[in-house]
């Protein structure tokens, strides 16, 4: 089902970094943000989680990486809102079984679950075009080929904590800062929950983009 979402110019571009570190993988991570309605949200910040294999529920990863996103996610006083994802194959355009026992585990937290599902095809670099459709999920995720990009339902802009509203960012703004990071090889200082899982030192929750473009900087 189509949706009304508003993302953040860093939560677009982490989570499209996500799918170019890892590009012939499945990629999954989590959305946090805060509600517009029924089934509109702001999405605030992406949370990067699973490369490595594709994960599917139950599973305990989930849980622990469910726990972790929706407490860092309080502390910021935001809520769990969705969750992205992208396929293995190039022109895989299908919510497979797998991603759809995670998406309906997730929808037990949120209701509706707003679902991000990232086209392979169009993750060039730079990057010339929207890379997300986005929609909620309210029952059974479907198992069906998913429609192209749409700017009817995501777009971009920033949380006005004055006036406690958003604010519209130009319609290319996303883009242009996945491109930008690209050319700054952003995507390799990214961490994942698979990547926490082996060296725990690393915060996968808390990453700013301008301390992952640090993080991939030599050091002197």
């Amino acid at each position: 089902m189509s949706t009304t979402c508003v993302s953040s110019v860093e939560a677009y571009t982490k989570a499209l970094l996500h799918c170019y570190k890892h590009p012939t993988q499945p990629v999954m991570g989590l959305l946090i943000g805060k509600r517009l309605g029924d089934e509109g949200c702001f999405v605030s910040d992406a949370i990067p989680l699973f490369h490595a294999t594709q994960m599917n529920y139950p599973h305990p990863m989930v849980e622990v990486a469910l726990a972790h996103a929706k407490s860092a996610a309080t502390t910021q006083g935001l809520s769990l809102v969705g969750l992205y994802l992208a396929n293995e194959r190039l022109d895989d355009k299908s919510i497979n079984s797998h991603a759809a026992s995670v998406i309906a585990r997730v929808r037990k937290d949120v209701q509706p679950a707003l679902v991000w599902f990232i086209h392979n095809d169009t993750l060039t670099s730079p990057p010339s075009r929207l890379s997300v459709t986005a929609f909620v999920s309210k029952n059974e995720a479907e198992v069906a080929k998913v429609e192209e990009p749409s700017a009817a339902a995501l777009s971009f802009g920033t949380w006005n904590k004055d006036t406690v509203r958003l604010d519209a960012l130009p319609a290319e703004s996303g883009i242009t800062a996945v491109g930008e990071a690209l050319e700054a090889l952003t995507q390799y200082g990214l961490v994942d929950f698979d990547d926490h899982l082996e060296h725990p030192e690393l915060n996968y929750l808390v990453q700013p983009l301008p301390e992952i473009k640090e993080r991939n900087q030599p050091r002197k």
